[in-house]
């Protein structure tokens, strides 16, 4: 089973918007399709963006993080500082917690920090995709 991390973007989109990728990846989640890994960090990021940018959300964010009891990973610090050897310090937690997991995927909508820059990937050892990508992906391995 693929295992992915969602980063804040990713996680703050599949709860605030009823469609797209990140809606779909919940999904997918719920019927057991997929596992969706979280860190105490992004948590804690989505809910300061929610309450400051979309507040009429929070009680469907904190309902979804009830509902779907997504894994959620203890990063250490020393992971944290690999990290910071080649992603942006705002992320080094987003890229630590995914290793930590041990998952495939690093999902997320940043392209200037995780998405575009190559050196994140190639040193993580992350398929770092948009939710829609991993949703691409899936649907063309999706048995009829």
């Amino acid at each position: 089973m693929i295992r992915a991390f969602l980063d804040s973007s990713a996680l703050y989109s599949a709860v605030v918007s009823p469609t797209g990728a990140g809606r779909e990846l919940l999904k997918r989640y719920r019927r057991g399709q997929i596992a969706l890994v979280v860190s105490s960090y992004v948590i804690d990021e989505v809910e300061r963006n929610i309450r400051q940018d979309a507040s009429a959300h929070l009680n469907a964010f904190v309902l979804a993080l009830d509902l779907l009891a997504f894994e959620v990973v203890e990063v250490a610090p020393s992971l944290i500082n690999e990290a910071e050897q080649y992603v942006v310090l705002k992320d080094a937690p987003v890229v630590a917690g995914a290793i930590a997991a041990r998952c495939e995927y690093l999902l997320t909508f940043d392209r200037a920090d995780l998405l575009d820059p190559p050196i994140v990937a190639e040193k993580s050892g992350l398929k770092i995709c948009t939710p829609g990508d991993l949703i691409q992906f899936l649907r063309s391995t999706d048995q009829p």
